[in-house]
């Protein structure tokens, strides 16, 4: 007996998408006609086929779709995302599904792309908080026969200037939504940059005592609490809730026993979807994943 056998029926996921996709009745895949007929079923995937009166080609519910040629049942695709989302390793899913490693893989990275197209761009209000957090995420799943072996015990020297860490820039709204981006170095001008692109409307941005912060008094009303000497919350000024964020931000990517550092913002982005969807039912959380890959690449 293996997991397929609780999945739900292709049938019935290819009426979510189908619902998902054209809630307002089917549609040309190719010209956007309403004017289609159904015409039998595709022997090889067992999914309706449509024509098209107008444009007189065919078309099934997944053509234009992620999930038309990647080898993969739709409830399959369905399993990885839900599994994805919940912080689940893609040799589990694949172990689960009895599938090889390389389908889940790629589907896993359509998926993470999907939430990464989706991420949310615009500017917090009220009171903010911006933090800075340290993750380690080296070359896994990459052939690097130019570099030698790695020494264990590593120390991230300075402010991100360690090859393996990477910084992550959490800024806030308390209380509300979450922007999550992985950057190159933490410096001053990255720091104003991106406060200048997301905090501009805030009332107040709370942070550390870090250096790289000091650039904000040029720009916003500017508030910071000295971590170094155990002053973490002063009459309403803090950045717990930043704080709060890496530690669940945390524990999410250490389910994936390690994520390369070239694909951290997506595994970045994933999180921060399903966070700023947050005050959802799981089942609101699912359905927003899947409208994000549905019409990722249409």
């Amino acid at each position: 007996m293996t997991v397929k056998d609780f999945m739900p029926k292709e049938s019935k996921c290819l009426a979510v998408l189908r619902q998902m996709r054209w809630p307002n009745g089917v549609r040309c895949a190719h010209c956007r006609s309403a004017q289609i007929v159904r015409n039998g079923t595709v022997m090889r995937t067992k999914r309706t086929q449509y024509s098209c009166k107008s444009c007189h080609r065919f078309f099934t519910d997944t053509t234009g779709t992620v999930f038309e040629s990647k080898g993969l049942e739709l409830r399959e695709w369905f399993y990885i995302a839900h599994e994805l989302q919940n912080g689940r390793s893609m040799n589990a899913i694949a172990a689960e599904l009895g599938r090889s490693y390389d389908p889940v893989m790629h589907a896993s990275h359509t998926i993470l792309e999907s939430a990464f197209a989706q991420r949310f761009v615009g500017e917090l209000e009220g009171i903010a908080e911006s933090d800075e957090l340290y993750l380690p995420a080296g070359e896994k799943g990459t052939k690097q026969k130019w570099r030698p072996a790695r020494k264990r015990g590593l120390r991230a020297w300075g402010a991100g200037w360690h090859a393996d860490k990477p910084p992550i820039m959490i800024q806030t709204e308390r209380g509300g939504r979450a922007i999550i981006s992985v950057v190159r170095h933490f410096t001053a001008e990255v720091t104003r940059a991106l406060e200048r692109q997301h905090l501009s409307r805030a009332e107040r941005v709370d942070t550390d005592g870090a250096r790289s912060y000091l650039a904000l008094d040029e720009l916003l009303h500017h508030e910071s609490v000295n971590h170094s000497a155990r002053e973490y919350a002063r009459y309403g000024v803090h950045d717990n809730t930043c704080e709060g964020i890496g530690s669940l931000l945390r524990h999410f990517l250490n389910e994936f026993r390690g994520v390369c550092k070239r694909n951290l913002a997506y595994f970045v982005a994933l999180f921060e979807f399903t966070y700023n969807r947050r005050h959802l039912p799981p089942q609101g959380r699912f359905a927003a994943l899947l409208g994000a890959i549905i019409s990722y690449g249409l």
